[in-house]
């Protein structure tokens, strides 16, 4: 096979044969549209300039490196914005299934990696008090836990304290191999930087970081939400939501049939010509948009004006005036019924309990009725 006066040399050749592993690319799974397609690979570099890349591909156009075994084909590459202090992974994928269809999609990932220095120690001294926090209430919890034993488990107010405390724990771990992962690039990128430097494990753990500081943030809001019942207001709204639980229950499981009807039959018509109804989970979240505002009615009725004009109106008609305003009227009527009941004292209220403690800790004696 002759390779022509602009073929690569020797070493490049061979490399674009060759298939690397997952620790090799340190690259993780792709679940794409068709499948879920492993890390490793075959592996070519398009150089820092058009002219190495068109003379890149145009032998792996010659050699036929892509061919009909070929099931999906990645391009990435990171750009770095200095305005706004990003950088940006950009993965372009186009993939293939055995009868021949074609599906091209894009990825795209922002991170942050140089913060400002006169952030840095407020930033720094933020997160060693919460470290220095979670790791007291560690102690306290495994206090608690060793006196209750297995009795511990069974109360909603410990499994919360021990979900944050783990959460908080894992968080950790991932901003340390997050700092260590970007100590390694940026030193990587300075020492090589005509060649490539994949951001893609440490766009993982970034985004796995941020899935966990939101869980975090969810299970904190709870254990807040617990915390504030106390006062007499919460109370009211908590206990209007317990009263009303069951006729807003039925609503919710409504609202969530018409949500997947709508989501499929639009996916079943839409989806071979409109990107936001290619697949299940995107027609579910269009339909959710539809209900907020934010839709392309342009697009479905230009496509089916019949139809498209009568999916949009009996949606909104049937999810939004219908179901939605049922909830909300059952909701305000739980919580006029409770409002007339209500029977909460002041002495309930989150402010007074604070008096209460303040008073105990300077040894002065103050009564507590409890109604």
């Amino acid at each position: 096979m002759s390779w022509g006066p602009h073929a690569l040399g020797k070493a490049a050749q061979g490399s674009v044969w060759v298939h690397h592993n997952e620790t090799t690319l340190s690259t993780y799974p792709v679940w794409g549209q068709f499948a879920l397609y492993q890390g490793g690979g075959y592996l070519a570099r398009l150089g820092t300039d058009a002219r190495e890349a068109s003379r890149v591909l145009q032998h792996l156009e010659q050699s036929g490196w892509l061919d009909r075994r070929t099931r999906a084909l990645f391009v990435e590459f990171t750009v770095y914005n200095a305005n706004v202090d990003l950088f940006c992974a950009v993965t372009l994928v186009l993939e293939t299934n055995p009868i021949g269809v074609f599906l091209a999609w894009a990825n795209l990932q922002s991170i942050q990696l140089y913060l400002r220095s006169s952030i840095r120690i407020p930033v720094a001294c933020a997160q060693i008090t919460y470290l220095l926090l979670i790791l007291y209430y560690l102690i306290v919890q495994g206090h608690e836990l060793k006196r209750q034993k297995w009795s511990y488990f069974t109360h909603k107010g410990n499994l919360l304290d021990m979900s944050i405390i783990l959460t908080s724990l894992a968080a950790a771990g991932l901003y340390g191999k997050r700092h260590l992962l970007q100590k390694s690039l940026l030193e990587k990128y300075r020492q090589e930087r005509s060649r490539f430097v994949s951001f893609s494990e440490i766009m993982k753990v970034d985004s796995a970081f941020t899935y966990l500081i939101a869980f975090l943030v969810s299970v904190a809001t709870v254990k807040l939400w617990n915390l504030l019942q106390l006062n007499p207001r919460m109370l009211l709204i908590t206990q209007t939501l317990h009263k009303a639980w069951d006729e807003l229950l039925g609503f919710l499981v409504a609202l969530g049939v018409l949500l997947v009807g709508y989501a499929m039959t639009c996916n079943c018509m839409f989806g071979w010509s409109i990107v936001n109804f290619k697949t299940f989970q995107d027609s579910a979240v269009t339909i959710v948009g539809l209900l907020i505002g934010i839709f392309n009615y342009e697009a479905v009725t230009t496509l089916d004006p019949v139809l498209g004009s009568l999916l949009i109106v009996t949606s909104v008609f049937s999810m939004l005036f219908v179901v939605m305003n049922l909830f909300v009227s059952a909701l305000l009527t739980a919580f006029s019924k409770e409002m007339k009941s209500a029977r909460t004292s002041k002495e309930e209220s989150m402010m007074q309990l604070i008096l209460l403690k303040i008073s105990a800790l300077l040894g002065i004696k103050q009564p507590w009725n409890q109604t």
